[in-house]
């Protein structure tokens, strides 16, 4: 199965530009992409999505996984807190 986080049009799009496809594959995955595209279909099933994998296999194409965001560390949380912290306060109420 392709990875779920990775839209199906991406690994089809990153296909086509590959130029390693016979033409029968270039023809059915074109019209896959196609179909993705204007909406005809709301995903690949479970059998084209094993024949795209498969074909991505013997192509070599790898699929790009996007970076997950990075995480906020600890340290720059704990500096920013002790940044707060240290900042000045008033001693009154403004307006008295």
């Amino acid at each position: 199965m392709l990875p779920a986080k990775v839209p199906q049009r991406v690994v089809l799009r990153q296909l086509l530009d590959s130029g390693k496809l016979t033409a029968a594959e270039t023809k059915t995955i074109r019209q896959l992409f196609d179909d993705l595209s204007h909406g005809r279909i709301g995903g690949l099933n479970s059998q084209q999505s094993t024949w795209v994998e498969q074909v991505c296999q013997r192509c070599g194409v790898t699929v790009d996984r996007p970076k997950p965001p990075p995480r906020k560390k600890k340290d720059d949380t704990k500096r920013l807190v002790a940044e707060f912290d240290a900042m000045p306060r008033p001693k009154k109420p403004p307006g008295r």
